[in-house]
């Protein structure tokens, strides 16, 4: 018996807010399911919830 360990690669968008003069850069893997916004660290970046962003699809749409 095997396991397929296969996972869909799911290319974000990256697009900008700006609020009060400042600009916010974020990074949309779309889809349409609930949205789930996740804040990184400091030292890190959005592509890093690639991953996490895969194993949610097509339930969740992660910003």
């Amino acid at each position: 018996m095997s396991q397929d360990t296969t996972t869909e690669t799911i290319t974000p968008v990256r697009a900008e807010l700006d609020i009060d003069g400042r600009r916010l850069s974020y990074l949309d893997f779309g889809g349409t399911g609930r949205p789930l916004v996740a804040l990184h660290g400091h030292m890190s970046e959005g592509a890093g919830f690639a991953g996490l962003a895969a194993a949610l699809a097509p339930e969740w749409r992660v910003v």
